[in-house]
């Protein structure tokens, strides 16, 4: 396939980009699928800063770069994107455009138009207090802890977001779209969107429900509640957020509205926002069982499983009965 007919849709998390998705893809010329995080999974060949390993990923960056420098007739862009191109292959097929909508491409974008310059970049704005409020609803956070987890999505992200924006203002291949606008003249917005990628308008295209291309794992939970636990729109509009979180809200608020500079930097922060920066990281799925939860309980049902089996054969029978005086031996010294 060609780069040029890959679009790339990229927000904040919370931004509404399952939905801008479902519209672009409500036709005969876009194909897509939920979320599926392609150039983050390959971060060490877009962005070798994000790697994080249990092995030293600087060094083995450093060790690779010193190899291309040995090596300096190796294509090694046009194999990168040789080799990511064909991932998104299968979707291509009978398609003029294919669709990578995941909003956490804000940590890449500039590498992203670097490998594939004559690709299409969407970015997907919302007003970032808002981002905030649907994050601690939707998942149900009760505590600046739990909310840590998500500390780039919403310090980061927007200040990356404005950045790329101002930097690539002319490219005509980078299109931004207001969340509030779409929703609230989808029709009018989707028809612009059309033109840009030379693509028919229809009415039918606003009639998403039976749009299954966005369908998966991950993606907007509401409209893929069958990969995640105790999750509804009710929930989330009624959910109580305490007040610690309403305090670190309204300071999130005024932050945004009269600061002007990086809002991650830590000599920049007071009060409850630099309490914030300051707590230790939260690692990836233990932010919130009701996210992951049956995820985490087919794992443990298969660990269990495996564990019963295990205990139930005549090996680890005969070893217990071995083992047993010595564990009375170890009890009694």
């Amino acid at each position: 396939m060609k780069e040029e007919q890959l679009i790339f849709i990229v927000s904040q998390p919370r931004s509404g980009s399952t939905y801008l998705q479902s519209l672009l893809s409500n036709n005969n010329f876009v194909n897509t699928s939920s979320e599926h995080w392609s150039l983050l999974h390959f971060a060490s060949l877009v962005k070798p800063s994000l790697v994080k390993g249990g092995y030293d990923a600087a060094v083995a960056n450093d060790a690779f770069s010193d190899y291309l420098q040995k090596n300096p007739n190796l294509p090694i862009q046009e194999k990168k994107k040789e080799f990511l191109l064909s991932i998104y292959e299968p979707l291509a097929e009978n398609y003029t455009y294919v669709i990578d909508k995941t909003p956490r491409y804000y940590e890449i974008l500039d590498e992203i138009l670097q490998l594939f310059p004559k690709s299409r970049i969407l970015i997907l704005l919302r007003d970032p207090v808002s981002v905030l409020k649907s994050i601690i609803r939707t998942w149900h956070i009760d505590s600046l802890k739990m909310l840590k987890y998500y500390e780039r999505d919403i310090l980061l992200a927007p200040t990356l977001i404005e950045s790329f924006i101002k930097s690539h203002s002319d490219n005509k291949n980078v299109c931004v779209v207001q969340y509030e606008e779409l929703v609230n003249n989808p029709q009018d917005e989707l028809q612009t969107l059309m033109q840009w990628l030379n693509i028919p308008f229809a009415p039918e295209m606003l009639e998403i429900a039976n749009n299954s291309k966005v369908k998966g794992k991950y993606g907007d939970p509401f409209q893929n509640p069958e990969h995640h636990k105790s999750l509804s729109k009710q929930e989330a509009k009624s959910f109580q957020i305490p007040t610690e979180l309403v305090d670190f809200t309204n300071a999130y608020d005024q932050f945004f509205k009269h600061e002007k500079t990086a809002p991650n930097s830590l000599e920049n922060a007071n009060g409850i926002l630099k309490r914030f920066l300051e707590l230790p990281a939260v690692p990836a799925m233990a932010t919130d069982n009701r996210v992951f939860g049956k995820y985490n309980e087919k794992l443990e049902q298969k660990y269990m499983a495996h564990t019963n089996e295990i205990k139930s054969s005549m090996t680890y029978k005969l070893g217990h009965f071995l083992l047993y005086p010595f564990k009375l031996l170890k009890n009694k010294f």
